[in-house]
């Protein structure tokens, strides 16, 4: 600003009619100047000029580096991308993306009229497509508006599939078609419905899981109740084979039956009173083994007695697992 005061100076006319005028803007010059500086010496204010100067001279340099430095970053980043040096940084690879975005735009600007076609014959999204066109301002949003529309068509072909899928398969089922029958809301839209075909599947298979659990429990109450009646009649039957063929098979296993369920009972009595010790019960623990070890051996005589086969020995003809035989 002082240089171009001082040009201004240099250049000024220096006829007397232009005098007054010089010397009311020197005038002016001088009120901004005490106005700026205030009550500040002639010799503050030329240190402080040349402060400011000197600092500005010092910025102006800066800038001046930090320009270069860009404009070098720069053209080093345009050699390295393969760009051009006109203000365009798009890589060479980037070309195919941005052609075949361009060509999926144009493909589908094209398409839109025949999605409007499409729109008009289905009706029922004729309304709310007119009334987001009526917001719209401009053409793209327009065809945004279409494009949209376009896809909840496909949207609800896709919802009506699945409803038609999951009615037949409930048809198929039987049982909870009525129920299914009485539930759809076609008002509520394909969703709702989808939603209720859903759940009435879930149901039927869940009834299935449920009937298929308790055949399972079933069947192993079963197992375990032929188990333990095995467990009981088995050896009244072995001890019912070495009794004398006196009286019918039902007596015989009946008695072998009882005379076993004794002997196990009188066992785990005499167990439990050993570990208690419990000496009036002992005595009987020690008769019941000597008992047991008597039967063992009326069993033997009786399966010889009567002639039982395969007690002692592998009769011919019979196979037995290494297993069980070690």
């Amino acid at each position: 600003a002082c240089s171009m005061v001082k040009m201004a100076k240099s250049k000024w006319p220096t006829e007397e009619a232009w005098i007054p005028l010089h010397d009311a803007i020197e005038d002016q010059l001088l009120d901004k100047r005490r106005m700026l500086f205030g009550s500040l010496s002639e010799e503050d204010i030329s240190r402080l000029t040349g402060v400011t100067q000197h600092r500005f001279l010092q910025v102006q340099h800066a800038c001046r580096e930090r320009l270069a430095t860009i404009e070098t970053l720069f053209k080093e980043q345009a050699l390295a991308t393969g760009s051009s040096r006109k203000g365009s940084c798009k890589k060479r690879t980037e070309v195919a993306s941005i052609i075949r975005d361009q060509v999926v735009r144009g493909v589908t600007d094209v398409l839109a009229m025949p999605g409007f076609l499409i729109l008009l014959l289905t009706v029922y999204r004729l309304q709310p497509m007119l009334y987001q066109i009526r917001s719209a301002r401009t053409l793209t949003c327009v065809k945004f508006v279409i494009k949209t529309q376009v896809f909840h068509i496909l949207f609800d072909v896709l919802l009506l599939l699945q409803v038609v899928l999951l009615s037949l398969i409930i048809t198929a089922t039987v049982i909870k078609l009525p129920s299914y029958l009485s539930g759809l809301r076609p008002a509520l839209g394909l969703r709702a419905m989808r939603k209720w075909g859903i759940i009435m599947l879930s149901e039927f298979f869940l009834g299935i899981l449920e009937v298929v659990s308790l055949v399972f429990a079933w069947k192993t109450f079963v197992l375990i109740f032929r188990g333990v009646l095995s467990a009981v009649l088995t050896p009244g039957a072995i001890l019912a084979a070495a009794l004398p063929p006196v009286v019918g098979d039902v007596c015989r296993l009946t008695l072998s039956t009882g005379v076993w369920l004794v002997l196990v009972g009188t066992s785990l009595i005499c167990g439990l009173a050993v570990e208690e010790s419990k000496e009036s019960l002992k005595l009987l623990s020690r008769l019941t083994l000597v008992g047991e070890l008597a039967l063992l051996a009326l069993c033997a005589l009786g399966f010889s007695w009567n002639g039982v086969s395969g007690w002692d020995k592998r009769a011919a003809g019979e196979w037995y697992s290494p297993r069980i035989r070690s």
